[in-house]
């Protein structure tokens, strides 16, 4: 992401990271992946500067500058919708449909969580 695929984790200069490296980074991270992974990531990416700064590999000032960047924030929505009566007929009618162990486990799935109003 930071070299263009020129560099590996193992021969990239970490030291040389700068607040611009790191706030692309935390950009290209927030259109690819979901919040939590990319906070991970970030995470990370601090770890590492810490130790480049640790082992006095950067200066004290560029590191506080390239660590200083914001976690994603995460949106605490529901996921899915409530199902209609129909539509909750039509998957009772596929897994009734289905011969299979498989087919009546799910028809019991569906019944257990439609009764208790999951």
């Amino acid at each position: 992401m930071l070299t263009d695929k020129t560099a590996d984790a193992l021969t990239l200069n970490w030291a040389a990271l700068r607040y611009k490296h790191t706030a692309a980074v935390r950009a290209a991270l927030m259109e690819k992946y979901a919040p939590a992974t990319a906070n991970k990531v970030l995470s990370a990416l601090r770890r590492v500067l810490k130790e480049a700064l640790r082992l006095e590999l950067i200066d004290p000032l560029d590191y506080a500058r390239a660590v200083d960047i914001a976690c994603i924030k995460v949106t605490k929505q529901l996921r899915g919708r409530a199902l209609s009566e129909s539509e909750i007929a039509a998957l009772m009618d596929v897994c009734l449909n289905d011969s299979t162990p498989a087919g009546y486990r799910d028809a019991a799935l569906v019944a257990l969580l439609r009764g208790a109003g999951l």
